[in-house]
């Protein structure tokens, strides 16, 4: 599966490792249903998880930066 996404997260696109804590490949699924989704890595897939899979959360976030981007500038 890593060999397909070319070696990167499906989310970010950094360059993914095998078996190490640096850009380490996390296999990514849904907790409902066990089923595999892909391979992302740490930081993608921690992120995923703290959303608890919900796409209404994830937009809220979304909007919630793109409101506060102009004031900071980034």
């Amino acid at each position: 599966m890593l060999e397909t996404q070319n070696n990167k997260c499906v989310i970010c696109e950094i360059k993914l490792e095998r078996g190490t804590a640096k850009n380490g490949a996390m296999l990514d699924h849904n907790h409902a249903t066990g089923r595999v989704r892909s391979i992302l890595c740490q930081r993608c897939n921690v992120g995923l998880g703290a959303f608890k899979d919900k796409p209404e959360l994830m937009q809220r976030a979304i909007s919630y930066i793109a409101t506060h981007t102009e004031i900071t500038g980034r």
